[in-house]
């Protein structure tokens, strides 16, 4: 297979993946917003921020318990299945979910004992303390359904994650603290609601983990010296550990900063904080989507060792990050007044959080799935390093900013860490792997700045700009931004993006017999480890009789 049609085999399979992600991932973008609006208009204030400032502790929680999972069983599971036996890959599944389990009921039940003494420290008051103690129940439930849907990943099957996180978790998390709050409920049924959410996305893991093992066909292959038994725990574990760590370290760059907020100013700020900071996750959710599905097939080309296909598909990747993500910041950012206005009145004073984040996020964008590439190559400790580094600047700057400059200075500390961590990771791939991102960059980012600055620009050039105008305005520039797309559809065959749009007149006739589900190989290219396609069903050794 020559280097252009083996890059274009890897981005068709993201591309499929991705699409499937990035639904689901538009789904929980909107519920997650959605959620932010029934809290922040449903709650006073100060129970906003504490319902805020409560969640976000549970998420370093369940960052500390699963501990860079994730990376490990994306590196490893393929691997396993590629080169050894079922048991190979049972031992690395009991090696991921036992001591992660076991983490978080240990800190479930310190929160619960010390509930008191935390909702103290994060200055909640007595209101925070049976809030804790709800979320303290969910932690081991919410690693569970974190570490379960990591393991179908690991065999590049994005559709459960899709659909038991993405769609089910993500919509009882915002129907179900509706409802309590229609009924005249308050802080404690909401985060109840909340987190009975966790309880329901376990139990679906669990099922269609079981099921898939249950189901799967008989293994292939020898496995190879020292796979077994200890062996690969601990070559997980030395791989994982590190991303553990910088996993820890990256869920407190985007959620100290609330908790931070919370403990140096009130709960109200940290209310405000979290609204202003909403957008965020909205864009990163759909980049999410996109890399989610470039863990397996990093792996895939790293282990053909073509360096070649391996920078082609970062490079177009890349750009395809920067087309799905930067136009929801530069709507966000052309006027900040009328997003915040979607919360209700008295959130005008964070327009300087949603300007710096902004900013933040294009450079970080820009700078393409750099930590992903940096885990599936092995380097979890450089990525470990970013992290903490990261960390570090995001703690340091708000212990010093906030006092002064208030929810702004916690935004110039995220930033900084951000876009500090990109930079440092964008640099060590270039130097470790010789890939890098600016072939297409400076082309596409050229895209959406030309569709939706002037259009915005303009939209809001009246007086006191309305959020209708804003909206409307935002409207037309997506609509022509996408006619903009579609038209470079065959024009740009390098950015691939056919494999992603419709294309803007029927294909040729393939002249020859295409085989739907599997990859040709060649005598010096080792077979690739089996996975699923979204397009042609499920994955030989590990696949289900139904999906989720």
């Amino acid at each position: 297979m020559s280097e252009q049609h083996a890059a274009t085999d890897q981005l068709r399979h993201v591309a499929r993946g991705a699409s499937l992600g990035l639904a689901g991932s538009a789904f929980a973008a909107a519920s997650g917003f959605g959620l932010a609006v029934v809290v922040t208009r449903g709650l006073n204030a100060d129970d906003a921020g504490r319902f805020f400032a409560v969640t976000s502790a549970l998420a370093l929680l369940v960052a500390a318990s699963s501990f860079g999972t994730e990376a490990g069983l994306a590196r490893f599971l393929q691997r396993l299945a590629a080169t050894g036996d079922h048991r190979d890959v049972d031992r690395a599944l009991a090696w991921a979910v036992a001591p992660t389990l076991t983490v978080a009921t240990v800190l479930g039940a310190a929160l619960a004992w010390q509930a008191g003494t935390v909702a103290g420290w994060l200055g909640l008051g007595d209101a925070g303390v049976p809030a804790l103690r709800w979320l303290a129940l969910a932690l081991p439930a919410a690693v569970a359904a974190d570490v379960l849907l990591a393991s179908t990943r690991g065999f590049g099957r994005i559709g459960p994650t899709v659909v038991v996180d993405r769609v089910v978790r993500s919509g009882v998390q915002v129907a179900v603290p509706l409802v309590v709050l229609a009924l005249g409920g308050g802080l404690l049924g909401v985060v109840v609601g909340w987190a009975a959410a966790y309880a329901v996305s376990a139990s679906l893991a669990l099922l269609v983990v079981a099921r898939s093992l249950a189901t799967r066909s008989p293994g292939r292959g020898t496995p190879t010296p020292g796979t077994g038994g200890r062996g690969v725990g601990a070559r997980f574990w030395s791989f994982t550990a590190p991303r553990g760590v910088g996993s820890l370290a990256q869920m407190g760059i985007q959620k100290s900063d609330i908790v931070l907020v919370a403990v140096l100013l009130r709960p109200v700020d940290a209310a405000l904080y979290a609204a202003a900071t909403r957008f965020v996750p909205v864009g990163q959710m759909a980049v999410q989507a996109l890399q989610q599905v470039l863990q397996p097939r990093f792996t895939t080309i790293l282990l053909t060792d073509d360096h070649r296909t391996l920078a082609e598909v970062f490079r177009v990747t890349t750009a395809w990050s920067v087309l799905l993500a930067w136009p929801l910041y530069l709507v966000v950012a052309a006027a900040p007044a009328s997003y915040l206005a979607l919360f209700g009145d008295g959130y005008d004073d964070a327009v300087p959080v949603v300007v710096v984040m902004c900013a933040a996020m294009l450079v970080a964008v820009a700078t393409g799935p750099v930590d992903t590439l940096l885990l599936m190559a092995g380097r979890s400790g450089l990525s470990m390093a970013n992290a903490l580094a990261a960390l570090a600047l995001d703690l340091g700057l708000c212990l010093l900013l906030v006092p002064r400059w208030g929810i702004t200075g916690a935004a110039c500390a995220w930033a900084v860490a951000v876009v500090t961590r990109c930079l440092l990771a964008t640099w060590q791939v270039r130097a470790e792997l010789g890939v890098a991102p600016g072939r297409y960059l400076a082309r596409v980012a050229l895209l959406p700045l030309a569709c939706f600055v002037p259009v915005l620009a303009l939209g809001t050039r009246s007086p006191g700009p309305t959020l209708l105008v804003w909206l409307l305005s935002g409207l037309v520039a997506t609509l022509a931004y996408l006619a903009c797309l579609v038209g470079l559809v065959g024009r740009r065959d390098d950015l691939h993006l056919d494999l992603v749009l419709p294309r803007r007149r029927p294909a040729p006739t393939p002249t020859t017999t295409a085989t739907t589900c599997s990859t040709p190989t060649t005598p010096d290219q080792p077979e690739p480890p089996e996975e699923s396609d979204p397009a042609c069903g499920l994955a030989t050794s590990y696949a289900p009789s139904a999906t989720t």
